[in-house]
This record gives C-alpha cells, structure tokens and sequence, in this order.
C-alpha cells in the first residue's frame, strides 16, 4: 500500500512539474508507448543475465553457498515478491523520472548519472549498514539503472532491470519480500 501510494504521490508531483514547465509527460519519459512492453522485457532479461553473473561470481569465489530452503513455498514467495515491482516503480519515478530528465538538461549526462546513483544509493541507508556498503550495492545499481535510463530513453529498461535484480536476490535469499 505505502509504495502504491508512494507511485501516485510521485506521479502526481511530476504531473504538476511538467505542467509548471509546459512539458508534456513523455518529454520525461512517463507515458508508456508501444515499445514499453518490449523495453520492459529487454530489461529484465539482461537484469537477470546481470545478476546472474554476479550470483555466479560470488558462489564460485567465496566461501557462499547455495542451498534449498524447505521451508519456502512458492506461492507465499511469489505473492510476497509481488512488492518489487511497484517498489522499483517508485524509485524510477524518483530517480530516473523528472528529477534525472530535468537534471540531464541542465549538467552533463555524466553528472546527472553518478548524483541520482549516490541519492539512490543512500536511500535505503539506516544507522545498521555502512555508508559504503549502500554505496557499493545499491549505489553501483544506480548507475547501471541511470545508464539504462539515459541509453534507453525509457523508465521501462531501468524498471525491467531492477525488478530482475531484485526479483533474482530474492530467489537467491539475498532479499525478504515474505
């Protein structure tokens, strides 16, 4: 609920910005078109291969292990990951949306990528993780969705990378969603 209240509230504020600046919501990337779906799906596969390969690295190079928990069911889990798309929904709007669009416009790409990849990695920072810890993780994903982002001219390549990063950790025990 709070994350689908969150995507109203952001979508509402960018509504109104690019009114105040007499843009149109596809000028920042917000209106889904016929190429979406397809973006989406572009997304998500090489968010998979992505995470994917980093899971494979960390197996083969640590001491981690994987193994199958028995007690996780797979309907409770899928129903429970169901979060990760509005969730990621919302920090695309925040980060990749109108704020990247307008600060795009006005610093170089370069700039714009690295800034919304820190706020985005210091999001989730609280007083039980360290500041590089969240720069390191989330921080890199951000410029990799900011990236996505800026070569796509879309919200869906980012939003399809994400949910597959998250959705991947989440099979992997990286992530809790239940």
């Amino acid at each position: 609920t709070y994350v689908l209240l969150m995507c109203a509230i952001l979508f509402g504020m960018t509504v109104l910005f690019t009114k105040r600046e007499k843009l149109s919501l596809s000028d920042v990337n917000m209106v889904p078109d016929s190429n979406t779906a397809r973006r989406l799906l572009m997304g998500f596969i090489i968010g998979c291969v992505i995470t994917g390969l980093m899971l494979l690295a960390v197996f083969n190079l640590t001491a981690v292990q994987f193994s199958v928990s028995a007690s996780q069911s797979l309907l409770p889990f899928m129903i429970g990951t169901l979060v990760i798309i509005p969730a990621a929904l919302m920090e695309k709007i925040l980060f990749r949306g109108y704020p990247f669009f307008r600060l795009s416009n006005v610093i170089h790409i370069r700039w714009t990528v690295l800034i919304t990849a820190v706020l985005f990695g210091l999001y989730p920072y609280n007083e039980n993780v360290s500041v590089l810890s969240v720069l390191l993780g989330p921080g890199v994903w951000g410029v990799v969705f900011g990236t996505a982002a800026y070569i796509s001219k879309s919200l869906a390549v980012p939003l399809g990378l994400h949910i597959a990063a998250n959705f991947m950790q989440a099979v992997f025990g990286m992530k809790e969603y239940v």
